[in-house]
């Protein structure tokens, strides 16, 4: 009976769920008579859905589960993580954007030397007007130009019409940035600075020259190439203003010819025009010029005079004539006889007049020449090079000579001195039944021509004194 009644008690329990445990608290081990707690709750049970009752002892129980997210819920997880992403790109984005617009002060700091970039100081009137500059920038940030300057930006001219950056692009390549009149334009920065930017303003050109060098008595000048110049020149100069921008122009050719002079002061206290630094052509719609193949360059002598020479159109044509016989590759041109060339004067009394010039030339490989050109007029009549070493250091004299086309008896000579030769000659000699001539050069002058008419000797023999050595050259024949 007792046994009946406790099986049905439990099968009661079991029914409704409840599970009451007792249990000795496990502190007590004293043997005395325990105090016993009754609990009684709520569990789940097994795949039966019964549980034990325990009796006495340490309670045996589980702690709850916790409830798994239906399967269908996953992909709202996905998007929130995604959500969250997608904030932290908008934050990067947003940092990265207040970063093309930096302060004044980060605008004017120069680059660092392995940057890359130009580091020009900051030009221009409105170059310390912060709120301007930052117009600017947020127009070339809405630009959408992908290859705009992005970090690194630093300030190279401010004018009303004219801002001009440099900077680093999204490649990490030095870039440069014109924004004028609300209109962007970008170009990448050559490997090689350029001497001079060329600006394209609507229908004209501007060119912007470095700051003046420490000493200069003021800005490059940039000398360009004009049709309506009288045709032996053939350039002229563009005012300069004290920031270094020149005047507007409007190039007669897509790749006009441009050169920069570098202004020097004289002793008598005055401006030269100065030495040729560089050269280019225009290349449009482009901020940097092209760099021509054929290049013209100061004398090798650095013989006073000669530095302020400013470029010529013969000079050019000269240079493009000896450069075409010359292999490919970069090519420079020096003119040791100045913008005037020389005139010997009508041979044999028929009215031509000849003209020629002396040329120190270099190739692409380094091989130095003395290159010659005869002319009739506009006419080139014959040319030369003759391979010399050492960048004329160890000549004295240099001179070379063309016959003269249907005059079998005459000849044209031409030479010209070191600047520190005393004194020399020019010794004609070798034609039969004709004595030599020696025609002597005036010592001490930075430049000496020799203008022969009259037989065509085989040897022409140049000698010539310094101070401390002398020197011997022979011409070679036509």
């Amino acid at each position: 009976m007792g046994l009946a009644n406790d099986e049905s008690r439990r099968r009661s329990l079991r029914h409704h769920g409840a599970v009451r445990r007792s249990w000795q608290p496990p502190g007590n081990h004293s043997g005395e008579k325990s105090t016993t707690s009754t609990w009684t709750g709520a569990e789940s049970g097994d795949a039966a859905g019964t549980t034990d009752v325990i009796e006495g002892g340490a309670p045996s129980w589980r702690r709850r589960r916790p409830r798994r997210l239906p399967r269908l819920r996953w992909p709202v997880a996905v998007v929130a993580a995604l959500a969250l992403a997608a904030g932290g790109a908008a934050v990067v984005w947003s940092a990265r954007s207040a970063n093309d617009v930096p302060g004044l002060a980060a605008l004017r700091a120069p680059p660092p030397a392995s940057s890359g970039l130009l580091g020009w100081a900051p030009r221009g009137p409105l170059a310390g007007d912060e709120a301007f500059v930052r117009k600017t920038l947020q127009i070339l940030g809405a630009s959408g130009f992908e290859d705009r300057p992005r970090t690194r930006l630093h300030l190279l001219y401010a004018v009303d019409s004219i801002v001009l950056l440099e900077g680093k692009d999204r490649s990490d390549h030095p870039a440069l940035a014109q924004v004028a009149d609300g209109h962007v334009l970008v170009n990448r920065l050559p490997q090689q600075e350029p001497l001079a930017l060329t600006l394209p303003v609507g229908a004209g050109l501007r060119f912007l020259v470095p700051p003046a060098a420490t000493g200069a008595p003021g800005p490059a000048v940039v000398w360009v190439e004009d049709a309506s110049v009288e045709p032996s020149g053939g350039f002229r100069p563009l005012p300069t203003d004290a920031t270094g921008l020149t005047d507007e122009f409007a190039p007669a050719r897509d790749d006009a010819r441009f050169f920069v002079l570098e202004p020097r002061a004289t002793g008598a206290g005055t401006t030269s025009e100065g030495r040729l630094e560089a050269d280019g052509e225009v290349v449009p719609g482009s901020l940097t010029p092209a760099v021509p193949a054929i290049r013209l360059s100061p004398s090798p002598w650095a013989a006073g005079e000669q530095d302020a020479q400013p470029p010529f159109r013969q000079w050019l044509a000269d240079a493009e004539l000896l450069g075409a016989a010359l292999p490919g590759g970069r090519t420079r041109v020096a003119s040791l006889t100045g913008s005037s060339g020389f005139t010997p004067g009508p041979p044999r009394g028929d009215g031509k007049v000849y003209s020629g010039a002396l040329y120190a030339v270099t190739d692409a490989a380094g091989q130095d020449y003395v290159g010659y050109v005869l002319r009739f007029g506009d006419e080139p009549l014959c040319h030369r090079l003759t391979p010399v070493r050492g960048h004329f250091a160890d000549l004295l004299v240099v001179g070379d000579r063309c016959e003269l086309p249907g005059e079998s008896v005459a000849a044209v000579l031409q030479v010209i001195t070191r600047p520190d030769v005393r004194h020399g000659a020019v010794e004609l000699s070798g034609l039969s039944g004709q004595p030599p001539q020696r025609v002597p050069i005036t010592g001490g002058a930075s430049s000496g021509l020799v203008d022969f008419l009259g037989p065509a000797y085989p040897t022409v023999t140049l000698s010539a004194t310094t101070g401390s050595e002398s020197a011997t050259y022979v011409v070679p024949s036509p």
